[in-house]
């Protein structure tokens, strides 16, 4: 029989500890969770309207990501809009339901089965996580300090904020030197070469004006969704401050790194009740609500994914193609 190792128990008692805290979470939560009845009040009246907001303004936000992440292969790869929609939202579907979002790494594949570079893509995709890391720690320091005036406060959101954007700035300017540094040589080795191919993919947000639309594109790509949040919260908690619309969708996501469940499960909810409690929600309230935003974010997720996969059929691509 052979031993674990070192690694493999510390990464087992790492999950083991996170469902635990998921798992008090729930129990402690559940029983004070309002009737089905009232679980569907966030989608009555109002709520159906604000759900439907949210709904179409992710779906806007899916286009403007395939729109960037064209933009980001401009020079890797030439695909109409109309070719990568389809693999676009097929991917995002699989990679919402895969831990760290690694279904995103079949977007590099599909671009090396249609003669690009893989490492290369990938690192045009690493710029993206980048930038939306530092838009989401802006989002975060704008809400944990809008209207409260704590010096303290302030200072930990802004050291908070600084290293995603730190790291996303530090990565563009050190990318093209890594690129020409290792690619400089002929005879490179395989290794060499492939890392100054991902600092190629890297080094396309180095530029003024790539940065520019990088930056531009994530800007639209959160605010739309951090408008739709606003539609619901503001339709669930009447009077809730218009910051939660930032904080909610930010913790969120960040939570969404824990790769515990598929499709976020537990996470988000957890998140979301947790910023919620800052703003004075109770928590029966807050699990409420957070289990109507996911269950909008998940059904457009899964539509969006389907629609894309049928486009695919009709392209004559199939899932294998993309890898």
């Amino acid at each position: 029989m052979t031993a674990l190792r070192p690694a493999a128990l510390g990464r087992a008692a790492l999950a083991l500890a996170v469902w635990g805290l998921l798992i008090w979470f729930f129990a402690a939560t559940l029983d004070r969770l309002p009737a089905g009845r009232d679980l569907a009040r966030p989608f009555t009246g109002g709520g159906a309207a604000a759900a439907l907001a949210l709904a179409g303004l992710f779906l806007a936000a899916t286009l403007i990501r395939t729109l960037r992440w064209r933009d980001m292969l401009a020079q890797d790869l030439r695909a109409s809009f109309g070719r990568m929609l389809p693999v676009f939202a097929w991917i995002f579907l699989v990679s919402s339901l895969t831990p760290f979002r690694a279904g995103d790494a079949l977007r590099p594949a599909w671009v090396r089965r249609r003669g690009g570079s893989f490492l290369q893509a990938s690192g045009g995709l690493i710029a993206e996580r980048l930038a939306d890391l530092a838009v989401i720690a802006a989002f975060l320091l704008a809400a944990l300090t809008a209207g409260r005036g704590d010096a303290g406060m302030t200072a930990a959101a802004t050291a908070l904020a600084a290293a995603p954007v730190l790291a996303f700035l530090g990565a563009s300017a050190a990318a093209p030197r890594v690129a020409r540094r290792f690619g400089a040589s002929d005879g490179a080795g395989g290794l060499a070469r492939g890392i100054a191919a991902l600092g190629r993919g890297l080094a396309q947000s180095a530029r003024p004006a790539a940065l520019a639309r990088l930056l531009a594109f994530t800007l639209v790509i959160w605010g739309l969704i951090a408008l739709g949040y606003h539609a619901m919260l503001s339709s669930m908690f009447p009077g809730l401050h218009w910051s939660a619309a930032l904080a909610v969708p930010a913790a969120v996501n960040l939570a969404g790194l824990l790769p515990v469940s598929p499709g976020n499960l537990g996470p988000y909810e957890a998140a979301a009740v947790a910023v919620l409690a800052l703003y004075g929600v109770p928590p029966e309230a807050a699990l409420a609500g957070a289990i109507a935003l996911h269950l909008v974010v998940l059904l457009c997720t899964v539509a969006i994914g389907l629609a894309g996969r049928a486009l695919m059929h009709g392209q004559g691509v199939r899932p294998a193609d993309l890898v």
